[in-house]
């Protein structure tokens, strides 16, 4: 190829019996990715990944009203979910995104134990990606929706 240009390639891969991540059993796959070209690695990458799915009953939110006779339920892998979050903002106002692994940690010990969250939504600006792995892996005990582009790692 020419510098400069690019391709896009698929790759589909049936996983027969999975594990479903959940914020009780936070089971992560490994991905290794792997680009060569006649036989010379050129590039590699491991992601982290959970796979479930997040589906909801009762009206759609484009109807806007809802009354408790709708039953209105987020359900993960086909589980009633109830969410108490919070908004995220970053906490580590002189040292924004520079912060380390343990301070995040740290952040989402407060959520979970301190304020009895199991739901994150991040800010309107991207957060350190040490944050969504941390959550991800199940310390802060929850899910995470993210405002912004999240890592691969959710996806």
């Amino acid at each position: 190829m020419e510098g400069g240009a690019y391709e896009t390639a698929e790759l589909s891969i049936r996983v027969e019996d999975p594990q479903l991540w959940d914020p009780q059993t936070p089971y992560l796959y490994t991905v290794d990715t792997t680009l060569s070209a006649e036989g010379v690695k050129l590039d590699s990458l491991q992601t982290r990944t959970g796979l479930r799915w997040v589906s909801s009953t009762g009206k759609s939110a484009k109807d806007r009203v809802l009354t408790a006779e709708d039953d209105q339920q987020i359900l993960l892998n086909d589980r009633p979910l109830k969410l108490w979050g919070i908004n995220r903002n970053q906490q580590f106002s002189y040292i924004g995104n520079s912060g380390t692994k343990k301070l995040y940690e740290k952040d989402a010990y407060t959520l979970k134990y301190d304020l009895g969250m199991n739901f994150v939504r991040t800010a309107h600006y991207s957060q350190d990606p040490d944050f969504f792995h941390v959550c991800a892996r199940g310390f802060s005990d929850g899910i995470m929706w993210s405002g912004r582009q999240a890592p691969d790692l959710l996806r």
